[in-house]
């Protein structure tokens, strides 16, 4: 654009391939098996919750005055000392390393058994072909992350074309308690690690519109997967197994649906997370950006060789009680920055603590771990946030216009 702002849609494929993960799927089948129809009237609330989280974290990438028009790797040198951002810059890249190695595992092994050919070939075939997307530019690969999410989309529904007598996912009753904060924390923890680094897709958006555009693009899909995903564990036709290899077996008139829906799906999670893995390498080791999306792509490669993504899950699933609570006092700061107070650093004591009782609560398998996360971060980020302002408060009771603000200290 002429004022060097962004188009919502050059990002839309990385949200998209989010919210058509077959992730969805999976956690929609899991809810169904754990406490039956989903009730709609929490259903909303945590699609709602999921949103929130997603305009809160998104909205620092944008331009100014609505945020500091950079990526999460470059936002975070003017929110973190430099120890703590080589720490949160490790844990991104090491959990996109992850992400990739578990979509290009799940992904090859998908595409092996659809060919009949090696898993480990696949694998490698896979790899090379989201490396090329990964490493092309973002307008490029983005344009092919919406097309495979379409597919996904298009294909998610036909697996329930094979199922006699379809149950409606959803009910109007309001479920037990426990199920509403495993339903919250579900849709809290999904979305967990991608918000964390949501900027990396929203830099440089000018307008709120696009970035709502943007949350809905993940939302609404994540949504349907859901439903999708619960509709297929209540009608019995996964086998009793609410798991992604039960998606992947779903067959429909001999053709191996599940398991093409599993290779086209992942194609555009990969790519996203190879990119997102990159910028937040490149933060603490200053390498160039091709050499470091390599390098996780690499890495990642590996561990879908090796069929790390089959006990890769549960260890990923602590990001989902680290990513919140890291995320929460950049939003206490940027609000600050808004309102004219002298920018400051986000103390390691503010965010450390929630992040790893969150870790510490996902690893216990507590229910609601990422709630419980969440709000804790939530009252020590308020309670720091409200600590100087007194000192803050510029001279005359004057404010700063929103679009300035004098340099980090």
């Amino acid at each position: 654009m002429a004022d060097g702002s962004v188009p919502w849609t050059r990002y839309a494929g990385a949200w998209l391939a989010i919210g058509s993960s077959p992730g969805a799927l999976v956690l929609g089948a899991q809810l169904a098996d754990e406490g039956g129809p989903l009730p709609l009237v929490w259903l909303l609330p945590a699609a709602g919750l999921m949103a929130t989280l997603l305009l809160l974290q998104g909205r620092l990438g944008m331009r100014p005055p609505q945020g500091a028009g950079q990526g999460f790797a470059e936002l975070s040198r003017g929110y973190l000392p430099p120890a703590a951002r080589t720490a949160v810059g490790v844990l991104i890249a090491a959990g996109m390393v992850g992400w990739v190695g578990f979509s290009l595992g799940i992904g090859g092994e998908s595409l092996g058994r659809a060919l009949d050919a090696p898993a480990w070939l696949c694998v490698l075939g896979l790899g090379a072909v989201v490396g090329l997307l990964a490493l092309s530019d973002v307008r490029y690969w983005n344009r092919v992350a919406v097309a495979t999410t379409v597919l996904t989309l298009l294909a998610a529904p036909l697996l329930l074309l094979g199922v006699d007598g379809v149950r409606a996912p959803v009910t109007a009753g309001p479920g037990a308690g426990a199920q509403a904060v495993v339903l919250l924390g579900a849709f809290v923890g999904y979305v967990a690690v991608f918000m964390l680094r949501s900027p990396d897709f929203t830099a440089g958006l000018a307008h709120r519109g696009g970035l709502v555009a943007c949350v809905a693009a993940l939302v609404l899909p994540a949504l349907g997967l859901v439903l999708v995903g619960a509709a297929l564990r209540l009608s019995g036709d996964t086998g009793g197994e609410a798991g992604l290899a039960a998606v992947a077996a779903m067959r429909l008139g001999g053709v191996p649906v599940g398991d093409l829906l599993v290779v086209v799906a992942v194609v555009a999670p990969a790519i996203a997370a190879a990119y997102s893995g990159g910028l937040a390498l490149k933060t603490f080791t200053g390498v160039r950006p091709r050499m470091a999306t390599s390098v996780v792509l690499a890495l990642g490669l590996v561990l879908g060789v090796l069929g790390f993504h089959r006990g890769l899950v549960d260890w990923l699933s602590l990001l989902a009680g680290i990513g919140p609570p890291i995320a929460v006092p950049f939003w206490v700061e940027a609000a600050r920055r808004r309102r004219g107070y002298r920018p400051r650093r986000i103390p390691t004591v503010v965010w450390l603590p929630p992040a790893l009782a969150g870790a510490a609560l996902m690893a216990a398998g507590v229910p609601g771990a990422p709630l419980l996360a969440l709000a804790s971060a939530v009252v020590v980020a308020a309670v720091w946030g409200m600590s100087g302002r007194t000192a803050d408060e510029p001279a005359n009771g004057y404010t700063l216009p929103r679009h300035q603000g004098p340099p980090v200290r």
